[in-house]
C-alpha cells in the first residue's frame, strides 16, 4: 500500500531550489534508515524532488505490506518532527559535506553527450533555454548555510510550516481499502504559468534596440 506525500516549494526563485536538492538528499537516507531499516515497514521508502509546469515539490513514497497508509503518514509525520531536532544538531561540516557533493555534481553535467543532449532538451521543453544553469548554480551551491537549510525545512516542510503545501495521496490494497473515499478540500491557489523564455529574451532584445 503505498504512500506518496508531496509538499510543495514553488517556481525556481532566489536558491529555494538548491536548499530544496540539498534537503532531499539528507532526507532520503535518513527516512531510508528510519522507517525502511528501524521500523521495517517496508521495502519502497524514498524522498526525492520533482518539477511540474515550473513548480518543484519535495516526495516522500512509502510503500508498505503491514501499515495502512493513514499511519503511513503519521509515521512520516512523527519522522519529519524528529528529523527537525536531528537538523538542529547537524555540524557546519556536515552540511559542507552535502553541499560540496552536489555542487561538483551540478558541473559534471556533459561528461556523455546522450547527458548533455537530455539537459538542453529539458531547458527547451521546460522553455527556460537557460543552458549555463548548472555552472551558476554550482558556485550558489557552495554558499548554502545550515541556518539557510533549517529555514527552509520550518517554513517548507515540517508541518505547521508556513508555506507548507501538501498533497497526500493514500492507496489501499484492495482487502483493506476502506468503504468510502475522503477526498479533504484542495487549495485553489495557483502559481502563475512559467513565461517561455524565448518571448522573454525576445522582448528584453527589442527593449535594448
Amino acid at each position: 500500500m503505498p504512500l506518496p506525500l508531496a509538499t510543495q516549494v514553488g517556481p525556481d526563485k532566489d536558491d529555494d531550489w538548491l536548499y530544496l536538492l540539498l534537503l532531499s538528499q539528507m532526507l532520503d537516507k535518513a527516512i531510508y534508515s528510519e522507517l525502511r531499516t528501524r521500523q521495517q515497514l517496508g521495502y519502497i521508502v524514498q524522498c526525492g524532488v520533482t518539477e511540474a509546469q515550473g513548480v518543484r515539490a519535495l516526495v516522500f513514497i512509502v510503500q508498505s505490506s503491514v501499515k495502512t497508509p493513514p499511519e503511513l503518514e503519521a509515521r512520516l509525520e512523527a519522522f519529519l518532527r524528529l528529523f527537525r531536532g536531528t537538523l538542529s544538531l547537524i555540524s557546519d561540516e556536515e552540511i559542507a559535506t552535502y553541499r560540496d557533493a552536489l555542487a561538483a555534481e551540478m558541473a559534471d553535467v556533459d561528461q556523455r553527450a546522450d547527458g548533455q543532449a537530455s539537459r538542453l532538451w529539458l531547458e527547451c521543453a521546460a522553455q527556460r533555454y537557460d543552458f549555463g544553469r548548472p555552472w551558476r548554480n554550482a558556485k550558489r551551491m557552495r554558499r548554502v548555510t545550515r541556518e539557510g537549510v533549517i529555514a527552509f525545512f520550518d517554513r517548507y516542510v515540517v508541518n505547521g510550516g508556513e508555506s507548507r503545501r501538501r498533497l497526500s495521496t493514500h492507496i489501499f490494497a484492495q482487502r483493506v481499502a476502506p468503504k468510502t473515499l475522503r477526498v479533504d478540500s484542495v487549495n485553489e491557489e495557483f502559481w502563475p504559468v512559467p513565461v517561455d523564455g524565448l518571448n522573454k529574451n525576445w522582448a528584453a532584445d527589442r527593449a535594448v534596440v
